[in-house]
């Protein structure tokens, strides 16, 4: 996998997907991991390490905040789970800026969601929408706003039987909380699928973090055991179609973990999550959105929950159960 030469760059367009897809930290992590930044021209290292140092900015306040804002909830007693972000980017890129985040992440139980929100609203943090699994709650100080979203669940309510039970029973306490845990390597690599075609895989820095998880897990990625969760739970077809985009784009990850499968013939393709990225509609993206839409779900019921509108869930009054 690494020690084919890397081909004669297009620099111009490496230097435009880079800036539209956002992944100048993953791009030189890779490239610094495998020992071939040598490889690539000098400018074009140093524009990468300087988007990089940008980048570490933002990523370096998001994780103040969340500290901030995982405190509280563990003083609370709220078990949270941190998804993504800064957590993400220093687990599996090895650095605060190895990927670039925008907002705070986390998982709370749904009878806690409440409990969760007020804290937030009484800490300055003002409530701005709810999603399909999520609500959204944005802190603007100094001309800066920070978004938290706190999901009540790690799919979309409808479109398949995912359940969070089984993610808490082998999530891991994370050291100096008492009520913040960390996912397992199983619902990791599980979550970042699903998070990943959740977005459509419209952006290349979905795949490099579908493909980086692997990476990092190697031998110990267990397909059988993803599979297995994916089919009870409703969300085989979309698994195995993230992971064959991902292995259909990189195939060198069989090095790391072999796809136990073929993988499905999709109509992902770069040029069309470069429209989509710019807003614009060619057929190759149509036929890619089109394809996300009526073609990603184990079930022709899931398919049509999908496209109902989502529900926030009722919160319990104060003093309910906590878990």
């Amino acid at each position: 996998m690494r020690s084919t030469p890397l081909p004669a760059p297009d620099l111009e367009r490496l230097y435009g997907d880079i800036e539209l897809f956002g992944v100048p930290g993953q791009v030189l992590h890779l490239l610094e991991e495998s020992g071939r930044l040598g490889e690539v021209p000098g400018p074009f290292a140093d524009w990468l390490r300087a988007r990089r140092e940008r980048m570490a900015f933002q990523n370096l306040v998001l994780r103040h905040k969340s500290n901030e804002v995982l405190a509280l909830l563990d003083t609370a007693g709220i078990a949270t789970i941190p998804l993504k972000g800064v957590w993400f980017a220093e687990r599996f890129f090895g650095h605060v800026a190895g990927r670039g985040t925008s907002d705070i992440d986390l998982l709370v139980h749904p009878e806690r969601l409440g409990a969760a929100t007020a804290l937030l609203e009484r800490s300055g943090y003002a409530h701005r929408k709810d999603e399909h699994n999520h609500t959204v709650l944005e802190q603007v100080r100094h001309g800066l706003g920070i978004n938290v979203e706190l999901h009540w669940k790690l799919d979309k309510a409808r479109g398949s039987a995912q359940r969070d039970a089984p993610l808490w029973a082998a999530a891991r306490r994370l050291p100096g909380y008492t009520a913040i845990y960390e996912l397992d390597e199983l619902h990791v690599l599980y979550a970042i699928v699903l998070h990943g075609l959740r977005h459509r895989l419209d952006s290349i820095k979905y795949v490099l973090d579908i493909a980086q998880v692997i990476r990092r897990l190697g031998a110990r990625v267990d397909y059988a055991a993803l599979l297995e969760l994916a089919a009870a739970e409703g969300t085989l077809r979309r698994v195995k179609i993230a992971l064959s985009v991902v292995y259909t784009a990189l195939p060198g990850l069989n090095a790391d973990a072999p796809l136990p499968f073929e993988p499905l013939q999709t109509p992902w393709s770069c040029s069309a999550i470069r429209a989509m990225q710019r807003g614009e509609t060619t057929a190759e993206s149509l036929r890619w959105r089109l394809f996300c839409k009526l073609a990603i779900y184990d079930s022709m019921k899931h398919r049509v929950q999908a496209q109902r509108p989502h529900h926030r869930p009722v919160a319990r009054p104060p003093g309910s159960r906590r878990i």
